[in-house]
């Protein structure tokens, strides 16, 4: 199917960055306390508690991972350039520009916290799917998800949006 191939793409670009992604780690049932996954990116590494491994968690949590390294380095004093992430920040700043109401929300304290939000909280998707952003018919969570699949060096494509729902929580 489609979201095979998509899934491979996606895997195959992340292999490609070795030197960027994050370590894996099986944890004990019942370690990860509110969830089955998660990025721990003090050690840049991903637990999953046993019994929970599966090609979605992986993926979603390696790529939160990835994303992380590459707004550390946009950030940093590297500065890379990635479309991206300069998209993500786009988005991030128009959000504490013009909604003052979810620029005090934990997931506005930074880009990376932004990100990882994003990723993981349906509550905040579904707030930011609710809102407009410039082009006429894409929310700022739609925007946020092109941004993702740019920053991974996707094409933002209709065929790879099933991948994209899949990336998010």
């Amino acid at each position: 199917s489609s979201d095979v191939c998509s899934s491979d793409l996606v895997s195959n670009r992340l292999l490609a960055n070795k030197g960027s992604l994050p370590k894996i780690e099986i944890v004990p049932a019942g370690t990860i306390k509110g969830g089955d996954a998660q990025y721990n990116p003090f050690t840049d590494t991903v637990q999953i508690n046993d019994g929970e491994v599966d090609s979605h968690t992986v993926l979603h949590e390696t790529v939160h991972g990835f994303l992380h390294a590459l707004i550390q380095k946009f950030e940093g004093e590297q500065g890379i350039k990635n479309k991206g992430i300069s998209d993500m920040k786009a988005l991030y700043d128009f959000i504490k520009e013009n909604h003052p109401d979810i620029a005090e929300e934990y997931g506005m304290s930074s880009l990376t916290e932004f990100a990882s939000e994003l990723m993981s909280n349906r509550d905040f998707q579904q707030t930011l799917a609710q809102i407009p952003y410039r082009v006429e018919h894409q929310s700022l969570f739609t925007a946020f998800i092109r941004a993702v699949l740019n920053a991974l060096g996707l094409s933002p494509t209709q065929k790879l949006s099933a991948l994209a729902r899949g990336l998010m929580a």
